[in-house]
């Protein structure tokens, strides 16, 4: 990401959340960013599916 898309700015009044991230992902405005990980299930990849084939039907010409 751009540096001015998101800017994370901390300071005394910052929620922790933010915080936590910028402690485990000290690179992130270089561009580094956390990986997500979820179980490979039937529900999971069929929501998956749903999204691409939605996001594929945005991008479609009518």
């Amino acid at each position: 990401m751009r540096a001015t898309t998101a800017p994370l700015v901390l300071d005394a009044d910052s929620e922790p959340d933010l915080r936590f991230f910028a402690t485990v992902n000290p690179g992130h405005a270089e561009g580094d960013m956390l990986i997500c990980l979820c179980p490979l299930t039937l529900p999971n990849l069929l929501s998956l599916g749903r999204r691409a084939l939605e996001r594929r039907g945005r991008y479609l010409p009518p």
